[in-house]
């Protein structure tokens, strides 16, 4: 290449030497001339003037300045052609002048002074145009020359006619010979300049015959490098549409600029300074440019295509932009690799789970041209993750019920062995006719408080799940009317029981007593968390479920349920609170047992249903109790009925 390029200059160096050559020539041809014609035409100006004949005077004075001001005009231009010009202008000037005088001396009784240069006019006119001009100007002049001859008087000779004429055919002569030589000596340096001119161009010829050769095979080269760069291209971009892994390629040669712009300290905690200089990071952002993706990240994104990826491109990135700018300029920077799992969303609202890997490729370590990112979509794997995490802890939490069950109806079957003793010695004091008296009141209370435990008792066994003591079929609607009827722990002042049934709401195979125990258990929650007072809505319906409510044990299957909703005014739980209230022994108030919402989730899925709750603080709490629903009669929209 280097050889192409000095060869090419010499070709040029050449032509500009030629160009001086051909101009050198033609300047010294002018001067030549002017130096031959000038002292001639001042000759004549002279003479003419000493004979008072002021026209051939001026002739001779114009084609005087005519070769001065052509030679000046001529020093003052490099081009060739406009000093060719020059010199056809001034030549045609120049002899259209002298045939004037000429033409003026034969028809005057100057003839015997023209006429010898009726012999010079043809042939310098011949020699200097040369070609068909040169020729048909000296056959134009010679003929009409021939006829003013002929036509013409000659007057009679005489000494001076003699002398002049002896003298001007002596200069004619000289003047032929002058022009022969220089025609002669002119022809040969055109010759040699010729001659030169042809070995330069065998010369040059030869250099580009080597230069095109040279130039051929790089070409050759050249185009076996595009064809290879050309496939590797075609299989770099195959790979990179057809891979089914979502693919980004980036342009960071802006953010590589501001980097290297930033001050010193920036670069001994780069972290820490754009961290603290957010309008750094903002300008970051803008210097990345994203230069092409492939199809498995249009289809990721759910966009239609790359234009349309790019005019969403805040629609899709990480929410705390920000940050996941800043940890991958900082991750770039040191390593020149960053991988981190980050959520983003598609442009179809789809939320994602992504694993996001960006790095350098070889030889743009430098410049940061190209960044390539990778980005696997790992939201199935996450889901599937986080429901084994669920149903391990689902699985845990179940076995601690299961194990506090076992440990409660161990108690409890325990307990009430010994209730039943307490219990059958009471009787027998009362049948004994010495032992009531003053201390009936004393055996009354310790009957009220073995009851009370005794129903204790009960709660735990339901618990433990120690299964349907009394199964039936009864209303759930009559059930919640007697309850709110005889319960006094549901009575109070400021506090509104609102009912909502739907007609025989019944139950199939059901413990009335337990089925009332959690009712009334989740009753009094309600009532309690209503410190204040307000209603408390009571909805009993049937529901045709295509997927059962979920538990902390479970899921129930689709089907037809019976759907008891309790809903209050109160103080609500929070999202813990809600998590955990079926365990055991767990309660919201300071002094409680925490043994009732276990027990009723106990006897509800020992009846093979489940509860929901749902409560926000301050926003109340929810109840809805699922139970297999048997419809006795048709449902039917039920009557709005109140209870205080």
């Amino acid at each position: 290449m280097e050889e192409t390029k000095a060869s090419i200059g010499s070709d040029k160096e050449d032509s500009s030497g030629r160009m001086s050559v051909e101009v050198r020539y033609h300047r010294n041809m002018d001067v030549r001339l002017v130096l031959l014609a000038v002292p001639v035409y001042l000759f004549f100006v002279f003479f003419y003037y000493l004979r008072d004949d002021y026209i051939q005077t001026g002739l001779f004075v114009a084609l005087t300045l005519n070769a001065i001001v052509g030679q000046g005009w001529a020093f003052r231009t490099n081009d060739t052609r406009q000093l060719i010009l020059i010199k056809q202008v001034g030549a045609a000037i120049a002899f259209a002048l002298i045939a004037v005088s000429i033409a003026i001396g034969v028809l005057t009784s100057d003839i015997y002074i023209s006429y010898p240069w009726l012999f010079f006019y043809p042939v310098t006119a011949a020699l200097f145009f040369g070609g068909r001009i040169g020729i048909t100007l000296a056959a134009a002049f010679s003929a009409v020359m021939v006829v003013v001859i002929f036509s013409l008087h000659f007057p009679a000779w005489n000494e001076a006619y003699t002398k002049v004429f002896k003298l001007h055919s002596i200069l004619t002569l000289l003047a032929i010979m002058s022009i022969a030589i220089i025609s002669e000596r002119a022809r040969v340096r055109m010759r040699n300049h010729l001659l030169e001119a042809r070995n330069m161009y065998k010369a040059a010829e030869a250099r580009q015959r080597h230069t095109n050769a040279e130039l051929k095979s790089e070409i050759e080269m050249r185009l076996e490098s595009e064809k290879a760069l050309a496939q590797s291209e075609t299989r770099y971009r195959a790979l990179f549409e057809e891979s089914s892994v979502s693919m980004w390629e980036e342009n960071w040669a802006g953010l590589k600029e501001v980097i290297d712009g930033l001050p010193s300290e920036a670069h001994a905690d780069l972290q820490a300074y754009l961290r603290a200089n957010p309008q750094e990071v903002r300008r970051c952002i803008k210097s990345i440019w994203i230069t092409g993706v492939n199809r498995a990240t249009l289809k990721l994104y759910a966009a239609d295509s790359f234009e349309h990826f790019l005019q969403n491109i805040w629609a899709i990135l990480p929410a705390d932009i920000e940050t996941f700018t800043i940890q991958r300029i900082v991750a770039i920077y040191r390593t020149g690799r960053y991988d981190s799992q980050v959520t983003a969303r598609s442009l179809a609202g789809r939320g994602l789970h992504l694993l996001v890997t960006s790095a350098i490729p070889a030889g743009y370590e430098q410049s940061w041209e190209k960044v390539f990112t990778s980005v696997y979509d790992i939201t199935e794997r996450v889901a599937v993750e986080e429901e084994r995490k669920r149903v391990d802890l689902q699985l845990q939490h179940t076995r601690q019920i299961q194990a506090v069950a076992s440990l409660a109806g161990g108690i409890a079957h325990q307990f009430n062995n010994a209730l039943a003793v307490i219990m059958g010695n009471l009787d027998l004091i009362e049948l004994d006719p010495q032992g009531p008296g003053k201390n009936n009141r004393f055996i009354d209370g310790l009957r009220t408080s073995t009851e009370r435990m005794h129903g204790l008792t009960e709660q735990l066994l339901a618990y433990a799940r120690g299964g349907k003591y009394q199964p039936g079929n009864f209303s759930i609607n009559e059930l919640i009317l007697n309850l709110l009827k005889n319960s006094k722990t549901l009575r109070m002042p400021k506090v509104r029981m609102v009912t909502h049934f739907e007609e025989d709401v019944s139950l199939s195979g059901a413990d009335n007593t337990q089925i009332r125990t959690v009712l009334e258990a989740v009753l009094a929650n309600a009532v309690e968390a209503m410190p204040n007072g307000g209603d408390v809505l009571i909805a009993t319906c049937y529901r045709m479920l295509a997927e059962g409510p979920k538990g902390p044990d479970g899921a129930l299957p689709a089907g037809l349920y019976a759907a008891i909703t309790i809903a209050d005014q109160g103080v609500g739980m929070d999202e813990e609170a809600c998590r955990r209230i079926f365990e055991p022994f767990f309660s919201t108030k300071f002094v409680g047992r925490g043994l009732s919402m276990a027990a009723a989730y106990g006897i509800v899925r020992n009846h093979d249903g489940m509860i929901e709750v749902q409560s926000a603080p301050d926003k109340g709490t929810q109840v809805t109790i699922y139970l297999p629903g048997t419809p006795l009669a048709k449902p039917s929209e039920g009557a709005f009925r109140r209870a205080a």
